[in-house]
């Protein structure tokens, strides 16, 4: 059972290394398969352990896969052996898909237990681990299959996992960076941008793949996206005009991230002013809260801006229309317009 293919790409060769994984499997050998470039796709390793139910214990033997990223990805097993519950009776479709889909959980709350907590024969009315706590964590089972899964689990997310993700850490170019960008899978997009700097040189196809992730319906990838540009990029004008485009066209969450990102900024060029303000007044409050502390941190004074930022002192808002005054009480305005409408704010508001 597998999830589909995540990268364009397809493996063209099999290469066998020598691991020490630090657990209990038999067995030192990690399957890489990589793609004619050379690039990683997947990794699987043959395990083979004893299950044992009932005090009867029968081999199991199955392939589990990971991504290069250390994602689970599926598992097979090979002819005649199969995957038991009590009695060793086998599991049916609905069993094995089960399975398939509680491996792929990273967070299950099988992390937190030992196999003997969980063991049903245990006691564990006397246990510090609560009987309602332990039904709980059985939900991520499958019935009749506790050692089973758990065991399962515990090899997908172990220190294999840790070794194929080291791996590929060292392994990390701007090529194989792009490929997992490009991943049909958020998670593997998120371990991609989480793997930017410190690994490679960005270029700018990498910067096209940041944005095209900012621009993701996903605001979890697109958070992630905004985030790993570092704060001398999201000075330069080109980086600005490029979130700006974003911001146009976003909704207002990721309004609201974007205008974080550029209080990282060391300075506002002329044009990302120009567009924050023209449009100041379309916005919901709390994206125009963002948009007054941005430029109160940047001490925006253009005239243009500054009459933009007049015109919210009749916002239906009072707190909208109170910050804007404050803004503008803090600059010397020689336009007679504005002094104008702050007059007549500051009449209103005595």
């Amino acid at each position: 059972m597998f999830h589909p293919n995540p990268f364009d790409l397809e493996a063209a060769d099999l290469e066998a290394i020598i691991v020490d994984f630090n657990d209990t499997i038999p067995g030192d050998t990690l399957f890489i398969n990589r793609s004619e470039e050379g690039y990683p796709l997947s990794c699987f390793r043959k395990i083979t352990a004893g299950v044992c139910i009932d005090n009867e214990c029968r081999i199991l033997r199955i392939n589990l896969y990971w991504t290069m990223t250390g994602r689970y990805l599926g598992f097979e097993l090979p002819v005649g052996e199969f995957l038991s519950k009590t009695e060793h009776v086998e599991f049916n479709d609905k069993e094995y898909k089960k399975m398939h889909t509680l491996l792929s959980d990273p967070y299950s709350l099988l992390v937190n237990f030992s196999m003997d907590e969980l063991a049903p024969e245990k006691n564990v009315e006397t246990d510090a681990v609560s009987s309602a706590t332990i039904s709980d964590v059985l939900a991520f089972t499958v019935e009749g299959a506790v050692y089973t899964t758990y065991t399962m689990w515990h090899l997908v997310y172990g220190d294999t996992r840790r070794k194929i993700i080291k791996m590929t850490e060292q392994e990390l170019t701007i090529g194989l960076l792009e490929i997992i960008l490009k991943s049909s899978d958020v998670e593997d997009r998120v371990w991609g941008l989480n793997h930017i700097w410190g690994y490679v040189k960005p270029t700018d196809k990498l910067y096209d793949l940041i944005f095209e992730n900012i621009q993701n319906d996903n605001i979890y990838l697109a958070e992630k996206a905004i985030e790993v540009i570092p704060p001398e990029a999201s000075s330069a004008a080109s980086i600005q005009l490029r979130l700006l485009n974003c911001f146009n066209s976003a909704n207002n969450e990721l309004k609201r991230l974007i205008l974080n990102k550029l209080q990282d900024a060391s300075t506002l060029h002329g044009k990302t002013i120009e567009n924050l303000a023209s449009g100041i007044y379309e916005y919901n409050d709390p994206v125009i809260t963002d948009i007054l502390a941005l430029f109160a941190k940047h001490s925006v004074s253009e005239p243009n801006a500054l009459q933009n930022m007049a015109g919210l002192l009749q916002h239906e808002n009072r707190f909208i229309a109170r910050k804007a005054y404050l803004y503008l009480e803090g600059i010397d305005i020689q336009n007679s317009k504005i002094k104008q409408q702050m007059n007549l704010y500051q009449s209103v508001h005595k």
